[in-house]
Order: structure tokens, then C-alpha cells, then sequence
């Protein structure tokens, strides 16, 4: 088969290397294109017959591939033209300054001290979204498993808060009571500037009697604080009732708005005097009536009643309310007047028991309450069906 192009068969067609002298680098029988690819130029020495028979190669490779033990490479003729092509582009050229100007700037970094900087900020470029993602992370898995590693230093927090729960309604407590006694000693206060003579005992409402229409309540002092049978009950704004049983350290109080109490009263404007008493209907509306006025009194709605003083049982002038109406007695003999009282009764939390005051008449008191009401303040029975006792 005879050699290809470019390619020197030393065996000749049979295989077998030719007798004689070894052909010189200048020797006409080996082509000048194969001298110029792998032998220097001007080479006059004699080429070894070490050179292996080539194999045909693929149609994009020329040369040959070993020649002197020595490995020959060559890059595809379309790589070859596809860099050269590269090199005329816009985009090389354009690659090129680029990175000239880089090169430039690393210079100028390098001789203007200013290097480290760079690689600083290119160093905090790539560290701060590796900083953030890992930051999220941590505060995902702390919100997820942060219970149950700090359980033991929240159990210790739990109780630490409900010590302090629990002082702070101790404290509340104390502050409450406190409050409520600047309020009973103002009121106080205020009812001994209209009353000098008059002792006190503060007290608080501790119960209610539930099926009493008349509002009926007992309170925490008794006889051990000097408390008796037939004590009024008042507060800041006016009477509230009497004291109608007492043990030693309790008493029961009936309001003005029962039926079984009579109390004298008297009009501040007309000075007519009458009997403060109850009745059901009345109490539902949270007002008693001032009965056995003369058909001639003059009281008109708005009128002051106080206590009268009469018979040594209460003092005189506690207030008990103003008139809202007067109306005739059924029998026509009398008028009575509707009287709201001016103490909070159906509400009131903290009373006033007056134990004590100048014209107190022992022995009337204790007369009066083992005896029955004397018959002329008895009134006949009014428009709402009650009598009077």
C-alpha cells in the first residue's frame, strides 16, 4: 500500500526496511512537509529508522504520532481555526480590557497600600450571607428546641413569678383594707365636724339577709366593742338604720325602709315632725315615707328630714333624706310624705355604729325596747296597704 501524504513508511510496501545507506534529513525521498512538521529547519543528520509505521489517522489529525519514542499531539484543525476566530472577536478584545483594567487596579492596589482593604471588602462580600444564613438557622432551631433545653430554667422562672404573684396580691390586699379605712376615718371626719358629741364605731358590712325586702344586713362589731340594742347605723351621707340584735362580736341592722322600725323625724323647713317608717312597695323602690304630718303642714317636695331627738334614742339631727312627694292618708286625718333616703342603703359596705352621744337616756332606751310603740304613732293604713306601727 503505498505511504499517505506527509507520512514516511521506512519498510516500504512489503514491511521490510530497504538495504543500503539511511537516507539523510535532506534525503529527496522523504517529503519536504514531513522534514518542515517534525525535524528543525536546516537538520542535516540522519533520521533513525526507530520511527514506528504510522496508522492511518482521523481526517482532522495530521503528522505522525510517535517518532523517536517521542509522543506527538496535535489540536483538531476546527478547534484551531475556532480559537483563532475567538481571537478576532468583539468579545475577546473586550475580555481583554476588562482584565487589563483588573490588572491595572491590583497594581495601583498593590503599590498604594490599599490591597488589604480590597480583599476585605471582598471578604465581607462573600462572609455576611454566610453570617445571615447562619444566624437564621440558629434562631430557627432556638425557637424550635429552646423550650426543651431551657425547660429547667424556665420551671426556676415560673416559680420565682408566682412568689412574686403572690406577694404583689398580699400587697394588694393590704392596699385595699388601707384604702377602705382612709375612706371609713374620712367619713369619719366629715361626721364628726357635724356632730362633735357623737362616738363612733367603724364597721363593715359582712352580710346580707337574701329574702329581706328591706334590706337587712349584719356587720363585724358587737358588744365587745361596745355596740347595743337600738345603736343607730349611719354612714357620711346619712342614716342607714338601727341595731335590733347584737352579740359579742356581730349585730344585725334594720334599715329605714322596714316596716317594723319608727324613728321620729322632722321637716328642717316646716318643723313639722312625724314617724319615719317603711312599707314593701316602697322598698322596692328604695324609699320609706315620713307619716302623721298634719293635714296643715306646709312640707313640700325637696324639704330636709332629720332625726327628731326625741325620746333620748337617737340623736338629733341625723340626716335621713329629702321629700319627694306628700300625699293625703287614706282616712283623710293625716298626710304622709315620700322620703328618699340620702344614704346609699341597699349599697353600703362601710357603716358607722354611734355608740355614745350628749343626751343619750339610758333608761328610756331600755323602756322602749322591751315595750310595745305607744298607740298614737300608730298610723292607719295608706294607699300602699300598709300600716304603721
Amino acid at each position: 500500500m503505498p505511504p499517505l501524504k506527509g507520512e514516511v513508511s521506512p519498510a516500504g510496501d512489503g514491511g521490510v526496511p530497504p538495504q543500503g545507506p539511511l537516507p539523510s534529513a535532506t534525503s529527496p525521498d522523504i517529503p519536504i512537509a514531513v522534514l518542515g512538521s517534525f525535524a528543525p529547519a536546516g537538520a542535516t543528520r540522519a533520521l533513525p529508522w526507530t520511527c514506528k509505521p504510522l496508522k492511518r489517522l482521523d481526517r482532522n489529525f495530521c503528522g505522525l504520532r510517535r517518532c523517536g519514542g517521542r509522543r506527538l499531539r496535535f489540536l483538531p484543525q476546527k478547534e484551531v481555526a475556532a480559537i483563532k476566530e475567538f481571537f478576532k472577536t468583539t468579545r475577546f478584545r473586550v475580555l481583554l480590557v476588562v482584565g487589563a483594567l483588573l490588572f491595572a487596579f491590583l497594581l495601583r492596589a498593590i503599590y498604594t497600600g490599599g490591597l488589604m482593604p480590597l480583599l476585605s471588602s471582598a471578604g465581607g462580600i462573600l462572609v455576611v450571607p454566610l453570617n445571615s444564613l447562619s444566624a437564621a438557622a440558629g434562631n430557627a432551631i432556638q425557637e424550635r428546641f429552646g423550650p426543651f433545653l431551657n425547660a429547667g430554667r424556665v420551671h426556676d422562672e415560673n416559680l420565682a413569678l408566682r412568689a412574686e404573684i403572690q406577694d404583689l396580691k398580699e400587697q394588694l390586699i393590704d392596699y385595699e383594707a388601707v384604702k377602705m379605712e382612709n375612706e371609713q376615718f374620712r367619713e369619719l371626719l366629715e361626721i364628726k365636724e357635724r356632730n362633735s358629741d357623737l362616738i363612733f364605731e367603724p364597721a363593715t358590712v359582712v352580710g346580707r339577709t337574701p329574702d329581706d325586702w328591706f334590706g337587712s344586713f349584719t356587720i363585724d362589731v358587737g358588744t365587745y366593742h361596745g355596740v347595743g340594742l337600738r345603736c343607730p347605723v349611719i354612714t357620711s351621707e346619712g342614716l342607714v338604720g338601727i341595731v335590733t340584735e347584737v352579740g359579742h362580736g356581730y349585730s344585725k341592722v334594720q334599715t329605714i325602709l322596714d316596716a317594723s322600725v319608727n324613728i321620729g323625724g322632722v321637716d328642717i323647713h316646716t318643723l313639722d315632725t312625724g314617724i319615719i317608717t317603711g312599707s314593701i312597695p316602697l322598698s322596692q323602690e328604695g324609699k320609706c315615707k315620713l307619716g302623721f304630718l298634719p293635714r296643715e303642714s306646709g312640707a313640700i317636695p325637696g324639704d330636709t328630714i332629720v332625726t327628731s331627738g326625741t325620746g333620748g334614742l337617737l340623736p338629733r339631727g341625723l340626716i335621713i333624706g329629702e321629700i319627694e312627694s306628700v300625699e293625703m292618708e287614706t282616712t283623710g286625718l293625716s298626710l304622709y310624705g315620700v322620703v328618699t333616703p340620702a344614704a346609699d342603703i341597699l349599697g353600703a359596705k362601710q357603716v358607722f355604729v354611734i355608740t355614745d352621744f350628749g343626751g343619750k337616756d339610758e333608761e328610756n332606751a331600755l323602756m322602749v325596747q322591751g315595750a310595745p310603740q305607744p298607740e298614737e304613732q300608730t298610723p292607719e293604713a295608706g294607699p300602699d296597704g300598709q300600716g304603721e306601727e
